[in-house]
């Protein structure tokens, strides 16, 4: 409980109100497949609760500008984010 909130008040923060999720395969060195279609999570209604911890933590390290897994990008209030599996 205490991680999704530290984690909403970083977005909210940053002002982003739009999560999209994408996880990605690795099959080569430096070749991403993607497995998935991106999911997206909105902060206000609390919908990225159902994120997994280990994602949250990959984007807020990214947010916070330390090393991560998480390829993260920004487009006004959306954060698209890239997560190997």
């Amino acid at each position: 409980m205490f991680e999704a909130f530290s984690f909403r008040s970083l977005l909210r923060a940053q002002g982003i109100r739009l999560l999209s999720i994408q996880y990605t395969e690795t099959h080569a060195p430096g070749a991403n497949h993607v497995c998935c279609k991106p999911i997206e999570y909105s902060v206000a209604d609390g919908s990225f609760k159902q994120i997994p911890e280990e994602t949250m933590h990959e984007i807020s390290e990214s947010l916070r500008f330390r090393p991560s897994k998480a390829e993260v990008s920004r487009l006004s209030s959306t954060l698209y984010v890239r997560v190997p599996r």
